[in-house]
């Protein structure tokens, strides 16, 4: 059961060997302390700025992903590969496993052995906000993207101590957030403005007794913000009930790509509810914001499955590089990176085919969470 599947109910010297060969260095004995630092003296960093490495974690469960549980592993490791060849990348794998996925990942890759429930890390994990010198994760409740389905409660409970988890192995401080949400479901500028959407944090399977007043506050004062942009919706179909990461995304300060166009005319016309929101408003220091449309969001069609949207735009940042995911639909993913390429001249866009994790639910953003680098 995939993601997809979810939301529709339905020898020890040789490890110990490969692992050093994979080198996971990372800390399991050190002890994370509750963030004692005033929240209002750190600052969440944008995506593009500096990083120290990015995180990952490798899905693994066959009850989640059946039969395209390999090509699921792959696409995780040809995306961390990636962005390997711009920063560090460590991944979350099961214990007991390192050495499959140092035979998967290749020495390049550090592993973090712990346990959790699946790879969309970017939901699941620790945000990073700094203070300059060091770092603090913020650890908010995780309840499998609303908890719409009671019965797999299990599967997430080990993705809701992610996060204390990896600050531990990071020798990071954690800081308990009284509210449930997902990574992927606000974007932030690193000047204060976050962006959200409606259709997800106001959706009563997440906090039901918080009005929208006291989300927004909740979100000014734990992600350090001063502008909270609500958009109505997420992309028509989206399995996390309206991310914000598939349909808009902060790409310098004061400027956004916003998607702009679907073949469905249900989605087009959420998509332009979007884009009325975006072109009024100003961010946490009252300048409009300049908008970049883009006009990709292919339907890609998997045997066994419905047609499902393929957003370019829920692409990762890495230091000097832009990640993208492709759909395998070679006009379109073609289309795009020539899209992207204008918007990033210094940055280079490197496209990395991901059809299933397309079909699992996601993409690169959605599989990705950076770890910022201290300021210098």
């Amino acid at each position: 059961m995939s993601r997809r599947r979810f939301f529709a109910g339905a020898a020890a010297a040789g490890v110990a060997a490969a692992a050093a060969a994979c080198r996971p260095r990372l800390r399991s004995d050190e002890a994370t302390t509750e963030g004692s630092r005033n929240l209002s003296a750190l600052r969440w960093p944008a995506e593009w700025e500096r990083h120290e490495a990015t995180l990952m974690a490798m899905p693994f469960r066959p009850a989640l992903y059946g039969r395209r549980l390999d090509d699921c592993r792959r696409e995780w490791a040809v995306v961390a590969q990636a962005i390997a060849r711009f920063e560090p990348v460590k991944m979350v794998v099961p214990p007991g496993t390192e050495r499959q996925m140092c035979e998967l990942l290749g020495p390049r890759i550090d592993l973090m052995p712990l346990r959790y429930d699946d790879g969309w890390i970017r939901d699941s994990g620790p945000i990073f906000l700094s203070d300059r010198s060091t770092l603090t994760g913020l650890d908010w409740g995780f309840n499998g993207w609303g908890g719409a389905w009671d019965r797999y409660r299990s599967n997430w409970s080990a993705d809701d101590a992610l996060p204390v988890a990896v600050c531990r192995q990071l020798g990071i401080p954690s800081r308990t957030i009284p509210m449930v949400l997902e990574g992927g479901s606000v974007q932030c500028d690193g000047r204060g403005t976050v962006i959200t959407t409606e259709e997800c944090l106001l959706n009563p399977n997440r906090n039901p007794t918080m009005t929208k007043g006291e989300i927004e506050d909740a979100l000014k004062s734990n992600f350090s913000a001063r502008k909270v942009i609500w958009l109505p919706y997420g992309l028509l179909g989206d399995l996390t009930s309206g991310h914000v990461d598939g349909t808009c995304v902060f790409i310098g300060p004061g400027r956004v790509l916003a998607q702009a166009d679907s073949a469905d005319p249900e989605g087009l016309r959420r998509l332009e509810a979007n884009l009325v929101v975006l072109r009024s408003a100003t961010d946490a220091e009252g300048r409009p914001l300049e908008v970049a449309e883009f006009p990709f969001l292919p339907r890609a069609h998997f045997a066994g499955g419905p047609l499902t949207s393929h957003s370019y735009i829920n692409f990762g940042f890495a230091d000097g590089g832009v990640v993208v995911p492709l759909s395998g639909l070679d006009r379109e993913d073609a289309q795009a990176l020539e899209g992207l390429r204008d918007l990033f001249p210094d940055r280079e866009v490197a496209g990395v085919p991901t059809p299933t994790m397309t079909w699992a639910g996601g993409g690169v953003h959605c599989v990705t969470q950076q770890v910022p680098a201290p300021a210098t």
